[in-house]
């Protein structure tokens, strides 16, 4: 199942980093999304799902030709003079890759893939990760207990989407395997060495179950950002939930100063809670305008993390 909107596309471990993201240009006094290096990184392309690493300055993120599913990840460094060309992750440029979420440390990321492997469907997309070494990044591995499916499981039940890890080291990702409509959450455990996988139902899911809820969480694991469908309307917008003391999650609202009339997703809160990046293809021409381009915000004026 592939996505056709703005369907993007999800990490914190257990130490908040201490560097900075480097404050984009924007009116002073004015909190609003800026988008990221029109030209450079936000093209007519479309660019979605973006991870930023706050240890080593690094912009992720998945680009595609309009109209056409080549999938690839991109990286691009934050310096003093700007954002640097962006280049294609030494892992990534020969499958259909996408939703990169990098760790709080930087040093792994997990993202969806279409690579061939023989223990799962043919075809399928399934969730991977990697881990930088001295060089750049390892060769990815499969996480095979969360993709692999029943033998007789439908075409679009062989697909997972989104990997995101929360603040113990989770991993979520969204699939339609049985039962496959609605869509549902997994997670796997970290303590379990990624082996015990369940349906998770805790986190609030305003897909309208018909297409991928991506999210990410704050370092704190109080406070969820995801992708949903707007009440009434055809587009996607971003939407947050916070955890109480009973590790409740609330029903989702949506996260204010980010969404527009155009559609949003593919939301990632840093490790440092600073900022927010997501995807829009704001303005557009229709609710169905495939060209994505990325964004980031303060996160100073929003509920980000929850109180």
């Amino acid at each position: 199942m592939e996505k056709i909107l703005l369907v993007l596309p999800i990490i914190t471990f257990y130490l908040l980093v201490s560097a900075k993201v480097a404050a984009p240009e924007q009116p002073q006094g004015v909190n609003e999304p800026v988008k990221i290096a029109p030209g450079l990184i936000s093209t007519e392309m479309g660019e979605f799902s973006p991870s930023f690493d706050v240890v080593n300055q690094e912009l992720f993120f998945m680009r595609r030709t309009p109209g056409v599913f080549d999938y690839t990840i991109l990286s691009s460094k934050k310096t003093d003079d700007g954002w640097s060309t962006p280049d294609t992750v030494a892992f990534s440029g020969q499958f259909r890759d996408d939703a990169p979420y990098v760790s709080a440390d930087g040093n792994t990321i997990w993202f969806d893939s279409r690579r061939p492997d023989p223990r799962v469907a043919s075809g399928s997309i399934n969730i991977w990760k990697t881990q930088r070494n001295q060089d750049g990044w390892n060769t990815p591995e499969l996480v095979e207990s969360a993709s692999k499916n029943e033998p007789d499981e439908s075409d679009s039940g062989v697909d997972e989407y989104g990997p995101a890890v929360d603040s113990k080291g989770d991993l979520y990702f969204y699939s339609f395997r049985k039962p496959h409509r609605p869509g549902h959450r997994y997670a796997v455990t970290k303590e379990s060495d990624f082996n015990s996988i369940s349906e998770d139902t805790s986190i609030p899911d305003p897909s309208a179950q018909t297409f991928v809820s991506y999210l990410s969480f704050s370092s704190d694991g109080n406070t969820a950002v995801m992708e949903g469908r707007h009440t009434g309307r055809g587009d996607t917008e971003v939407f947050y939930s916070c955890k109480d003391t009973e590790d409740n999650w609330s029903v989702p609202e949506l996260l204010p100063l980010v969404n527009s009339r155009s559609s949003e997703g593919g939301p990632f809160i840093t490790s440092d809670g600073e900022w927010l990046f997501f995807s829009s293809n704001r303005p557009a021409s229709g609710v169905f305008d495939p060209n994505g381009e990325l964004y980031m915000i303060s996160t100073e004026n929003l509920p980000i993390p929850c109180d």
